[in-house]
């Protein structure tokens, strides 16, 4: 996922921005979205609840991926073939 991030890189720049709003009193939300996937990343986290959150962590790696890829985060492209670990139906990759 951090590899992915990576190649969306985005200006510290946006997190000033956002850190000076939050200071003056200009943005009052709880959450402060600044990269272009974090909408993304919140919308999937608040579509399910607090257990289902908890459990979207244990998936195998197509599902993991798949989800990743819903809330813009490419990160299939830094995945290798070679396989770790294998547990189950959870298999472990070599990240790039």
């Amino acid at each position: 996922m951090f590899a992915a991030s990576l190649e969306n890189h985005v200006s510290p720049s946006f997190a000033a921005k956002a850190i000076k709003e939050i200071v003056s009193g200009k943005r009052t939300a709880m959450r402060h979205p600044v990269r272009p996937d974090a909408e993304g990343f919140l919308a999937f986290r608040t579509s399910m609840n607090d257990n289902e959150w908890a459990n979207s962590t244990c998936v195998n790696d197509e599902n993991w991926i798949a989800g990743m890829e819903q809330m813009g985060l490419g990160v299939r492209s830094c995945m290798e073939e070679a396989i770790i670990h294998e547990f189950g139906n959870l298999v472990l990759y070599k990240v790039k």
